[in-house]
């Protein structure tokens, strides 16, 4: 007992003596030779260290992981997704005159296709087919295709020629919407006649908006004359009293999906909600259902979805390799005091979760959507942005409102048609959303109020 008090006395008395060499105490100089163990320098090369075991624990493992960083980043992407207009290896080599022209080569591809189609059908029974559906009592869907002519160099596009021909076999096919009607909203107001949609009117129900002998029908601001065109074609969708309209401009062309999906989305998210596993009505009022959005801005940017997306993949990539890991190339022991099977398995975890996001962002969320069309319950729905009505969804009850909202307002270059809408559902408090991936293929390079896009890549996709 004497002695261990002895030895605390000694203790500090030691504490409080001076180092006669260096002029420190006892504790400054043993807190001198702990602080370069505590350096930056000191903490790499434990990292070193600590993935130098991991590695050398399972060096085929890694060898395999980064042999398939270096074959998938820099020889199989590059050269899969060279011509891949939204991935990060697109060829900045690539010129837009070479560009337009493969979107208008593509584009006269389609248009004989279509026009094939549309020849094989019989003129009288398909418009008798498509008048009958306008005496149906109860209609649930009404579709109104607007349209104006669109010519560049002389000669019309076909674009209208390929959304009907696509709707007209969507409609044969169709088994979820039994009451509905498609018509033709001809809104064309400029020099000579419409000849693709006068066409047309020999196999579909065509309504003509009547400009009348004032001469600025024609010289109006493009943008408000859009709008007027706008509400011309709701206005004679409400006159079938459907329970639904859908406007489609004239170079949307549908998904073949686009029944199955809009039926699914209808039922189980808009006007039914999801609650613990049954479908409950959605008591929120809703005023439109946006089908497309610019793929352009369905990339991986700050926002929370994508984020999500981006962190859900980094797990699972993770899983994966630590899965990998501990199956093929279980753990070997390495005859030392510690055991670096957990980090091995870090670091393989972080390995994997890099690998897929990187994958991900490198190739395009918007390709990556393509894969939520193998089954209807793959779509998402979600709030929509204020923009683009290439095809929009809205429930009949609504939309007296929105025309009488729409004639009180002026649109202009910065408040379109599809600004309009957007503010009208938010100033009522209505709900909008839309949907994910797009039920419509944009085809219109060349826009009737801009002329032929900038971007001819964006129509390549």
């Amino acid at each position: 007992m004497r002695s261990r008090y002895f030895a605390l006395f000694v203790f500090f008395r030691e504490r409080e003596r001076h180092d006669w060499h260096t002029g420190e105490k006892f504790g400054e100089r043993v807190g001198r030779h702990k602080r370069p163990g505590m350096s930056f320098h000191h903490w790499i090369g434990v990292l070193k260290r600590v993935l130098g075991f991991s590695v050398a624990n399972n060096p085929h493992f890694f060898c395999i992981v980064f042999s398939a960083y270096f074959v998938t980043f820099c020889i199989l992407l590059p050269w899969l997704c060279n011509d891949w207009a939204y991935s990060k290896y697109f060829s900045s080599a690539w010129k837009k005159e070479d560009l337009a022209k493969q979107v208008m080569d593509r584009n006269r591809v389609d248009v004989e296709k279509a026009k094939n189609m549309i020849s094989d059908l019989d003129i009288a029974s398909t418009l008798s087919y498509y008048k009958n559906l306008e005496r149906q009592y109860e209609v649930e869907l009404v579709i109104g295709v607007i349209t104006l002519q669109r010519i560049l160099k002389d000669r019309e596009l076909g674009y209208l020629t390929q959304v009907m021909a696509e709707l007209n076999q969507l409609f044969q096919n169709d088994q979820r919407f039994t009451s509905k009607v498609l018509f033709i909203c001809n809104i064309h107001a400029g020099k000579g006649a419409h000849a693709e949609a006068d066409m047309l009117s020999q196999y579909f129900s065509t309504v003509m908006k009547s400009h009348g002998p004032d001469p600025s029908a024609t010289t109006k601001a493009s943008f408000e004359r859009e709008k007027q065109d706008y509400v011309f074609c709701l206005e004679q969708a409400t006159e079938y009293h459907p329970k639904y309209i859908l406007l489609i401009q004239d170079d949307a062309v549908p998904r073949d999906d686009l029944f199955p999906v809009l039926g699914h989305v209808l039922d189980n998210y808009v006007e039914n909600r999801q609650y613990r596993g049954t479908a409950v009505d959605n008591t929120n009022r809703w005023a439109s259902l946006k089908l497309y959005y610019p793929e352009k801005w369905q990339g991986y940017a700050s926002e929370k979805q994508p984020i999500l997306e981006l962190c859900g993949l980094g797990v699972v990539g993770g899983s994966i390799a630590v899965f990998l890991l501990k199956v093929l190339y279980p753990c070997r022991a390495i005859k030392t005091k510690r055991n670096y099977s957990s980090f091995s398995e870090l670091l393989a975890f972080l390995l994997g979760a890099i690998y897929l996001v990187m994958l991900a962002v490198l190739i395009g969320r918007q390709y990556l959507l393509e894969l939520r069309r193998l089954s209807p319950y793959l779509y998402s729905v979600g709030p929509s942005a204020n923009c683009c009505i290439p095809g929009s969804l809205y429930p009949a009850q609504v939309v007296p409102e929105l025309i009488n909202y729409l004639k009180q307002v002026t649109c202009t270059a910065n408040f379109g048609v599809d600004l309009a809408v957007d503010n009208f559902v938010l100033q009522n408090g209505y709900q909008r959303f839309s949907v994910t991936p797009n039920l419509f293929k944009h085809i219109g390079y060349v826009s009737t109020t801009k002329g032929p896009s900038r971007n001819p890549e964006q129509f390549l996709f």
